[in-house]
């Protein structure tokens, strides 16, 4: 048995990938060493006389017979914390365990614990470094989610860990899973109470034909406690002879639950992990740009209104040379984007920078995190009007009819800049609509539609202010379009979103501000849609 991290390797399709998923403190660096022994000695007494297998280090405390402290440790690790009250795992690592005599090649993949203890920050970045991982696997054939039993209310932390798993996986991988109770012996190796609360929540995150699998076959329970007491005899403190009987009994329950559920895992359909990484791909780009193009929309009405009643006042004023001279122009709508930055250190707080009773159009914030320091950048977009005059107009402005000629150039001009701004707000639309149809066909955990939400949020305020019935009117259509849409689209690819994303960045009057805010590095940018 030995422990690899060849990336060339990574690609074999004969070795079984499995995954491990939990909160922190549920066992899973601790279960990598049980799950080693458990296949590698069929007995308490075999594993006892053989080598300790320990791919993970282990540090604990004990007493021996005279209540004195011991400290247990085997092996050292740099990506292993075992300071108390910090989380063990610091980065993924997959341990490559080969039995010959068995003909067993199997990776067990450790990951960082969901709930990290350092705050829900390090839980984004955990999550990162575990796609990056999975996306050097050729496949995954089961993903394993690590729970401790009788808990008989499902914590918000468990249920945090658990729709965060699934927010990153699509939903081709839903038969995949496989359910492992740790400290099993406290409850009779059953799942105890946690059962049914745990039932309930995966009914709630996914329904047919998606439904995850949660009974019997795929569950699975087991004690670690007869690691602890190997690595304790290992040591050379002796144990008191009726709890080595427990520990014999324990270990040969599960180990042969371990032995089933490898029996189970090779039953299933290997999940291909290019889907899995190219969809959150997908993911990435409809978050970094969902709430930009809902701001966008709104900038898109704005300019349409200032061209409307431009129009509205070169009408107004044709037969009055006079009072139509200053509006012999075209209004460009255009933003300007400001960066403030201010530095937190470690220990420190963020100074104030910024006067928010008064807020602009749109504010960002993004988070860029060093070594020794976190830069907050705060971004401001002001829009301006830009005013280009008409050709020649210098010289025909004082000639009536020169004039008029020219504000019928113009009006034309005012005509394709409208026009442009509505296949804008079009293209918009469409990505909306797939970006939605791509979350509910592939995503595990859809979450609220929040571009439903907030064109629905516009009409409301559109409805209260009552100064704009064009506006209400253009919102409301574009919700009843959207809405229309969704129930027709299907299908929509990773290819499709990377498409629709190109299209959008390379727009001629909010394309820059979306490209902006796409290559914007923001904390939140791959969260769960709510």
């Amino acid at each position: 048995m030995s422990e690899s991290e060849n990336k060339v390797s990574l690609g074999d399709k004969n070795i079984l990938n499995i995954v491990l998923f939990g909160e922190t403190g549920v066992g899973k660096s601790t279960f990598v060493n049980a799950f080693a022994n458990y296949l590698k000695y069929d007995t308490l007494i075999a594993a006892s006389n053989g080598e300790l297998l320990a791919p993970v280090p282990i540090k604990f405390t004990v007493m021996d017979e005279n209540f004195q402290e011991k400290v247990i440790q085997i092996g050292k690790s740099e990506n292993e914390k075992t300071d108390p009250g910090v989380s063990s795992t610091q980065h993924p690592k997959s341990y490559l365990l080969e039995i010959p005599e068995k003909n067993l090649k199997i990776r067990l993949i450790d990951t960082p614990g969901i709930g990290d203890t350092r705050g829900l920050k390090f839980d984004e970045e955990n999550m990162e470094k575990i796609l990056a991982l999975l996306g050097e696997l050729n496949h995954v054939n089961a993903f394993c989610v690590l729970v401790k039993p009788n808990n008989s209310r499902i914590t918000v932390l468990f249920e945090h860990c658990m729709k965060h798993l699934f927010s990153k996986l699509d939903k081709k991988v839903f038969e995949n899973f496989v359910f492992i109770f740790t400290n099993a012996r406290s409850s009779f190796f059953t799942p105890g109470d946690t059962f049914l609360p745990l039932q309930i929540l995966l009914e709630g995150i996914a329904s047919e034909p998606h439904k995850i699998k949660f009974d019997r076959d795929n569950i699975f329970c087991i004690d670690n406690e007869s690691i602890r007491y190997l690595a304790i005899k290992n040591k050379g403190i002796k144990i008191n002879d009726n709890v080595e009987k427990d520990y014999q009994e324990s270990y040969q329950i599960s180990s042969n639950s371990i032995k089933r559920m490898i029996d189970y895992i090779k039953t299933l359909s290997p999940a291909s992990m290019k889907d899995t990484l190219s969809i959150n791909d997908s993911r990435r780009i409809i978050f970094k740009l969902a709430i930009p193009m809902i701001d966008v929309m709104e900038k898109c009405e704005d300019a349409k209104d200032i061209l409307i009643e431009h129009e509205r006042k070169i009408n107004e004023n044709e037969n009055n040379l006079e009072k139509l001279k200053p509006y012999l122009y075209i209004p460009v709508v255009k933003h300007k984007i400001e960066e403030k930055r201010d530095v937190e250190h470690k220990k420190g707080t963020i100074k104030p920078y910024l006067d928010l009773s008064w807020t602009p159009p749109f504010i960002s914030v993004g988070v860029k995190t060093t070594t020794r320091r976190k830069i907050v950048v705060t971004t401001i977009q002001t829009p301006y009007v830009l005013y280009v005059e008409a050709s020649n107009i210098k010289s025909t402005i004082d000639e009536k009819e020169r004039a008029k000629a020219t504000m019928v150039e113009i009006k034309q001009q005012l005509k394709k800049s409208l026009e442009d701004l509505e296949k804008e707000e079009n293209l918009i639309l469409t990505a909306l609509v797939k970006f939605t149809v791509f979350l509910k066909e592939n995503a595990f955990l859809m979450g609220a539609d929040i571009f439903k939400n907030d064109l629905t949020t516009l009409i409301k305020k559109e409805r209260e202010i009552k100064i704009n019935p064009r506006r209400l009117e253009s919102y409301e259509n574009l919700l009843s379009t959207y809405l229309d849409e969704i129930a027709n689209v299907s299908n929509v690819t990773p290819q499709d979103v990377d498409d629709v994303k190109t299209e959008l960045l390379k727009q001629k009057h909010f394309g820059d501000i979306l490209k902006y805010y796409y290559e914007l590095d923001v904390l939140a940018n791959d969260t769960t849609i709510n």
